[in-house]
């Protein structure tokens, strides 16, 4: 349940931003309209500044339509679901240099520059899609699935043959290395 901070303003009673620009432009509008209304000015003067008036109204609202449309936030809004926190110190892991560890907790654990990869690696070598993490056979076993190498302890391992991992190995995609840790005080 959310809980709210007390400010209840327009900007925050309308979600959505087609809704609140429409508003603010109608406020904008009739201000303006007051003004041509209670000026001097001639009647073309008048028309053309309606018309002009429409014009801006119909530029936001399809620059927000069009904004709502191709970034969507709905696709930002999602959860990843967490895995069993009483067990998770038994699953191995893969630990970046920073400290930053990475449960293996799936059957399959994808690394690569994409959002949709379960280990992202921020570095311009990784590629899109780059390695996999596979659990076979009780063992885990690296996949290199790109074209730009992935080295194990210093070795380039072959493209798409899944290599067993021992404790301590040092894997390297791009410039970023791990460090698989089978147990949790194997890298201490």
């Amino acid at each position: 349940m959310k809980q709210s901070n007390g400010r209840r303003g327009l900007v925050k009673q309308v979600k959505n931003p087609l809704v609140f620009f429409t508003l603010a432009i109608l406020i904008i509008e009739s201000i303006f309209g007051l003004v041509i209304g209670l000026s001097d000015i001639g009647a073309t003067l008048k028309f053309v500044t309606i018309c002009l008036m429409a014009f801006l109204f119909l530029v936001v609202i399809g620059s927000v339509t069009y904004i709502t449309v191709k970034y969507p936030t709905h696709l930002y809004e999602h959860t990843i679901p967490l895995p069993d926190i009483d067990n998770i110190r038994e699953h191995p892991k893969l630990v970046l240099t920073n400290g930053t560890s990475y449960p293996l907790i799936k059957n399959v654990t994808t690394i690569g520059r994409a959002q949709e990869s379960d280990i992202i690696l921020v570095d311009r070598h990784v590629s899109k899609h780059h390695a996999s993490v596979e659990l076979e056979e009780g063992d885990y076993r690296i996949r290199d699935i790109s074209q730009n190498g992935v080295f194990l302890n210093d070795r380039k391992i072959p493209t798409n043959q899944p290599i067993k991992l021992s404790d301590g190995d040092l894997i390297r995609i791009g410039y970023t290395e791990l460090r698989y840790a089978k147990k949790e005080n194997s890298l201490q």
